[in-house]
């Protein structure tokens, strides 16, 4: 695999802040999840980044795209992600039960988040994340900015934490 040189560091994880609620028209409740002005929508989809290049030279596809998926049931305690990407920008809150979001940069800088509904965070590409349910039945929602062709592993940009360890160790 090629060698990582990250852009960006843990100082650049944005923590988002919902808005909310208000009474809509039905009675029922309006919470904004996410209002993202345009220069911080254009850093979020980072398409000049030079890793969507590189993946298409590998594997013939052109990820960059705008994905939305859900994981859900997490039980409590339970430990996921454990993984960072190269190209890709994730958008992550928790719909329903509540998380504690960890991130390490390749400097080893950390930042820890609770995401419960009130608040969400964008990631950079380059960063290590774990996060570890609070509560069972956690559902977490993330928008990326790549696209995902189940059948072709080489499009999934997910990398594992020891590969994150090793990719450090070049640095």
């Amino acid at each position: 695999m090629q060698h990582f040189k990250p852009k960006r560091g843990i100082d650049d994880i944005q923590e988002i802040k919902s808005r909310g609620p208000w009474r809509s028209k039905s009675g029922g409740d309006l919470n904004v999840l996410f209002a993202l002005p345009q220069e911080q929508v254009s850093s979020f989809l980072d398409f000049e980044n030079p890793e969507f290049d590189i993946t298409q030279e590998i594997s013939g596809h052109n990820i960059r795209g705008l994905r939305s998926y859900t994981v859900s049931d997490i039980p409590k305690d339970s430990v996921g992600g454990k993984e960072w990407h190269r190209a890709r920008t994730e958008y992550v809150s928790a719909l329903a039960g509540s998380v504690v979001w960890q991130c390490v940069d390749f400097a080893g800088k950390e930042r820890e988040f609770i995401l419960d509904g009130r608040s969400g965070v964008i990631i950079p590409p380059g960063i290590l994340h774990t996060y570890v349910g609070l509560e069972d039945q956690t559902t977490l929602q993330i928008i990326c900015n790549t696209l995902f062709i189940p059948e072709d592993s080489l499009t999934h940009d997910t990398y594992s934490r020891e590969n994150f360890h090793e990719q450090q160790d070049i640095q």
